[in-house]
């Protein structure tokens, strides 16, 4: 009988403590009380950058009374967060339009209640740039926008086979991309990935470029011909059918541009309208990389056997070539952005690296550790993006050489773009 009766005041004593407990657990899911139980809160708390301005954008909290958000920042010359801003309860977004280019900075938010604030929300940060990067990625086909410092993606498409090559019309805000094993090439807006035709008229669309004189997407097909692609009226039409084998196609100085065609192992010439107007063949032995820009000389990589090539450099007003540089493994060169200086990818077995030349051939610097070299990208500011495809990983470089961020979500980072 004492056995039953302790039993009964046990259930009792147990059911009279099961309110006690629910209201302590609801009075510790007040996350304004400050015995609440955790540091921080989930808002899903986002962030992404656009030349000098900062976007963070957040979640409502969820049954929760609250008047509004506060915003912390801590730059990275300062000691400590400070409070940014204070936003209403309807705002989910904020622009920190108070920042520099090439500084860390950090933030979070707090709900703000009656009286007092809420713990503190996961914490982001970025460093604000003058550019975006775009990647293409020829092992999971996808193609990658990216913040300046390479932290945040800010909006990845699917790529229908291998993407091979990329061109912008930064003024409309399109892009073309070229899939030559596809037998395609698709035009889509920049803003937001949204695909505006695809185009399946060519065998081999291989390299493409912007002729902003005729606002034309230029399509170099690797089985034969260049070709034009317009928008109003949205068109494909073949401009030569010269050369038979483009692999590689770029504007110069003076609405320039030059094709380089691998089975005649020469470059071509043509002016703005698509015309032909001379060809680069005599000197060359083995031409396969070209890089230019609005700056007047064009650069050669030719090679001279299975391990060797020499730099050259082509001057178009004398139409003279000279050699200015000589090694072995060389994979591709680029101008930088300001036209002071070359950069040269250097893929030898054990360790890839890239050189800065001087417009001459003379050496600058270097920099070794890199697995294999996919693309160099001058950038503003003197800054410099290496894609390196044997270590799956994007490198961005400061002008004093500093890393300014890595990117390891491309798997085969193939080519790099920024605008």
């Amino acid at each position: 009988m004492d056995t039953i009766r302790f039993k009964r005041n046990w259930i009792i004593g147990l059911l009279w403590l099961i309110p006690l407990i629910m209201q302590c657990q609801r009075e510790h899911a007040n996350i304004f009380d400050p015995q609440f139980p955790v540091d921080s809160i989930n808002l899903d708390l986002r962030i992404i950058s656009s030349d000098s301005v900062v976007t963070l954008s957040w979640i409502p909290p969820g049954q929760v009374q609250y008047m509004g958000f506060n915003i912390y920042r801590q730059s990275e010359d300062s000691a400590q967060f400070s409070l940014l801003a204070r936003v209403d309860r309807d705002q989910f977004q904020f622009n920190d339009l108070q920042t520099q280019y090439d500084k860390l900075y950090r933030y979070y938010l707090r709900i703000q209640g009656a009286d007092s604030e809420s713990p503190r929300s996961t914490i982001v940060q970025t460093v604000p740039g003058p550019f975006r990067v775009w990647i293409l990625d020829r092992w999971n086909f996808y193609i990658y926008y990216l913040t300046y410092d390479l932290r945040h993606v800010i909006r990845t498409q699917y790529a229908v086979w291998r993407p091979q090559s990329m061109c912008r019309d930064e003024a409309n805000q399109t892009a073309v991309i070229t899939y030559p094993g596809y037998h395609y090439l698709e035009l889509f807006r920049l803003a937001d990935g949204t695909l505006l035709s695809g185009f399946d008229d060519l065998k081999y669309p291989f390299d493409c470029v912007f002729n902003a004189q005729t606002r034309t997407f230029w399509i170099a097909d690797s089985s034969g011909g260049i070709y034009a692609l317009s928008k109003d009226p949205m068109d494909i039409q073949q401009l030569n059918n010269l050369p038979r084998h483009p692999l590689q196609m770029i504007r110069g100085g003076e609405n320039r541009f030059y094709v380089l065609d691998r089975k005649s192992r020469s470059i071509s010439i043509f002016n703005a309208l698509g015309e032909r107007t001379g060809t680069i063949n005599r000197g060359l032995n083995d031409p396969y990389y070209l890089a230019g820009s609005d700056f007047n000389l064009l650069y050669i990589l030719d090679r001279q056997d299975s391990l060797t090539s020499n730099l050259v450099q082509y001057d178009p007003e004398s139409n003279q070539l000279k050699e200015i540089y000589h090694g072995d493994n060389l994979a591709l060169v680029k101008l930088s952005f300001d036209h002071h200086s070359l950069w040269l990818a250097q893929n030898n077995p054990s360790n890839a690296k890239i050189l800065q030349l001087s417009l001459e051939g003379i050496r600058l610097s270097e920099r070794k550790g890199f697995k294999f070299i996919s693309d160099v990208t001058p950038a503003k500011n003197g800054h410099l993006l290496v894609a390196d495809a044997g270590a799956a990983l994007l490198f961005h470089f400061g002008k004093d050489k500093s890393l300014v961020g890595r990117f390891s979500k491309a798997y085969y980072p193939f080519k790099v773009y920024v605008e």
